[in-house]
């Protein structure tokens, strides 16, 4: 599995438990899982436990080619590691945004990693009027929907100042990191970014997502 985010961790899970003689591996760019946005102590946490699963970690490596699913053999990494006998290569790392648009108002808009430079007003800078927001944004934050929501109350009131020729006055300042991370139906972790930041166990992976990945409450969301 390459990518050590949310996705890949939850879906080494999913089929060690399911398929227990299995080998996964979880090929990973950074030095602990998940990345620098949430705490250490959580990093850590959810390491020990991938690793207490069976599940092999190869961290601060890459995968960059991803073969033939049908022909998968052996898979090397960038610094030259081998995993042998794959059977199945998973890309779980997170995709460019789709911002290439937003170059047409000329150089400097984007960050290398195609995200868009955002004041805390959530306007761009040189380009009044212009606001952005959701994953695309510059932002150091994890990039979840639940976040867009929050983006959103910044943007439409300035947005609506700045057609009245009113100063903007709201500020993004950032929002709650949330996340459950379950391992399997019965481990995991959760976190929540208040007070000192309160992080809590495999009870509660399993109870608020392992048992469903909230898959029934996703689909009662879409009425489908």
């Amino acid at each position: 599995i390459a990518g050590g985010g949310a996705v890949g961790i939850e879906l080494a899970g999913e089929i060690r438990e399911a398929h227990p003689n299995t080998k996964v591996t979880i090929v990973h760019s950074e030095t602990r899982l998940l990345s620098d946005v949430y705490p250490e102590k959580l990093r850590k946490n959810l390491e020990q436990k991938v690793l207490a699963q069976g599940i092999t970690l190869i961290d601060q490596d890459y995968i960059d080619v991803f073969p033939d699913p049908l022909f998968v053999t052996d898979v090397v990494t960038r610094k030259g590691k081998t995993i042998k006998d794959a059977d199945l290569v998973i890309q779980a790392f997170g995709s460019r945004p789709n911002t290439d648009v937003i170059n047409t108002l000329g150089a400097g808009v984007l960050t290398e990693a195609g995200h868009v430079k955002v004041k805390p007003t959530l306007e761009l800078p040189d380009h009044p009027g212009v606001f952005a927001a959701g994953d695309i944004i510059d932002w150091h934050e994890q990039k979840q929907a639940l976040k867009s929501g929050s983006h959103m109350s910044v943007v439409v009131p300035n947005l609506l100042s700045f057609l009245r020729g009113q100063s903007q006055k709201k500020v993004y300042k950032g929002s709650t990191e949330m996340i459950v991370v379950p391992i399997g139906r019965l481990h995991g972790s959760g976190y929540f970014g208040v007070l000192w930041g309160v992080i809590l166990g495999d009870w509660f992976a399993s109870m608020i997502k392992g048992k469903d990945l909230l898959v029934d409450m996703s689909r009662k969301s879409l009425n489908y």
